[in-house]
């Protein structure tokens, strides 16, 4: 019998946002809670098929039967954000996190929504509040690092980015993004290496290719600076010879 929870099917879960929705597939036993569960699953199918006022409409009336159901109010969560009616989403988000916290997609999603309003520092915690419940995404790692880059904290976003590189070590803009941090952080070879590595993952990284000259600028502009006082030093010897 599945949970809330591992009936979740993760959004976005990669590069490529996914339309997922979480039925509910018990027997509820009463028959407000059968209606509303074959309300979700009608929602379902409508939302599948890219009709989100109808789906929208659906949920409604089972959150109307079923107000207690977390289930129903994150859907509604996800068809009003896929509706771009983003506040509308995160109060429904909000709901399904205060009346079951263990969500995980739940705090994701509430995290981009907030992300698409300008809320950084509030999606920031809603990202480290989902990651603590699941800590195996990749993908939010690197939206919490990006987010740390935003505020200006590289070390910050380091952390995060070497996180996810810990879970999946093929990421090759999570490579690049450290690298990035790293250079910032004026771990100069070590931001060339991450870059190099980004790149040879995926040649067609753009992000990669450009930060990765950056570095490499950077790198002979410290040997320029470390080789010059020691041939101005020469150069004065030997003008007092003279």
């Amino acid at each position: 019998m599945n949970t809330v929870q591992d009936s979740l099917i993760l959004f976005p879960r990669s590069r490529r946002s996914q339309r997922v929705f979480v039925p509910i597939t018990r027997d509820l036993g009463e028959r407000s809670k059968k209606r509303a569960a074959a309300f979700n699953n009608a929602a379902a199918e409508r939302f599948q098929s890219g009709d989100l006022a109808q789906a929208r409409q659906l949920l409604m009336r089972a959150a109307s039967l079923r107000p207690e159901c977390a289930v129903t109010s994150f859907n509604l969560g996800l068809v009003l954000q896929y509706s771009n009616q983003v506040d509308e989403a995160m109060m429904w988000y909000q709901r399904s996190i205060a009346l079951f916290n263990d969500n995980a997609q739940a705090h994701f999603n509430l995290g981009f929504c907030q992300r698409t309003l300008g809320r950084k520092s509030e999606s920031e915690a809603a990202f480290r509040a989902g990651l603590k419940i699941d800590p195996r995404r990749s993908d939010i790692f690197l939206v919490l690092g990006i987010t740390c880059v935003e505020r200006s904290d590289p070390e910050a976003a380091a952390r995060a980015f070497s996180r996810g590189l810990q879970i999946d070590a093929k990421h090759a803009t999570l490579h690049a993004y450290l690298g990035t941090a790293l250079k910032d952080l004026g771990d100069v070879e070590g931001a060339i290496a991450e870059l190099k590595c980004a790149l040879e993952l995926d040649p067609q990284l753009e992000y990669a290719r450009f930060n990765l000259v950056r570095a490499l600028q950077v790198r002979r502009a410290q040997m320029d600076a470390t080789l010059a006082p020691a041939d101005g030093k020469s150069t004065g010897v030997g003008d007092g010879g003279i």
